[in-house]
């Protein structure tokens, strides 16, 4: 047996020494690794993902007085709203447009969404043997910008530049649901801007709601 203060003895106990403070901090490396993982996944996920938009739908429901305007008539007066591909559109005016791009936070809904597709407007009027008139108006491309003065903008040959924004989106009190995933954002009202207003036509007001916007992305 040797004594401690033997130079062996006194490198064995030092080499027992280093192993084992060697295995500790292995140990608390090991534990802290894990932790230090979840707490960035924690830090990340409360200031939301940005999600990079490959798919989804952005879809504008027309409320049923502004579809009234929209639609309908007689074969003297009447108008006539429909879907350009790749947008679809249902009976009752909602009109669904496939997303093609652009990027959205999953927790506050901020960011841009582009989508394809559009829509025209045809009005006619008549009195047989004595007058008759159509108009037709298209626009194209939604593009929603979800910022500081949330907009819809689409693009429009009526319209110099082509590119205006038709929607006024009021987002305030619409709560994103997302994850890293995707994003939805929930019937946000809509109402129509100086140009929604020359577009549509008067029998719309300024500051009336006209429609909500459900935008459902997929990442």
């Amino acid at each position: 047996m040797f004594k401690l203060n033997h130079p062996r003895a006194r490198r064995m106990a030092l080499a027992s020494l280093l192993a084992l403070s060697f295995a500790a901090t292995a140990t608390m490396a090991v534990t802290a690794a894990p932790a230090a993982a979840r707490a960035q996944a924690a830090k990340k996920k409360s200031k939301g993902f940005t999600v990079k938009l490959k798919g989804g739908t952005l879809t504008i429901a027309f409320t049923s007085a502004a579809w009234s305007s929209l639609s309908g008539g007689s074969a003297d007066v009447g108008t006539a709203t429909t879907p350009t591909a790749p947008a679809t559109s249902t009976p009752t005016g909602s009109f669904s447009f496939p997303i093609s791009g652009g990027t959205l936070n999953s927790l506050t809904g901020k960011g841009s969404v582009s989508a394809k597709g559009g829509f025209t407007i045809d009005r006619h009027l008549s009195l047989p043997g004595l007058f008759e008139s159509s108009s037709s108006a298209s626009a194209e491309n939604p593009s929603a910008s979800l910022g500081s003065s949330p907009s819809l903008v689409l693009s429009s040959a009526n319209f110099t530049p082509s590119s205006v924004a038709l929607f006024k989106l009021a987002t305030t009190h619409v709560k994103a649901l997302g994850n890293k995933h995707g994003v939805t954002l929930n019937k946000i009202p809509a109402s129509l801007t100086p140009a929604g207003l020359q577009f549509f036509g008067d029998t719309f007001k300024a500051g009336e709601t006209v429609a909500t916007i459900t935008i459902a992305a997929k990442g």
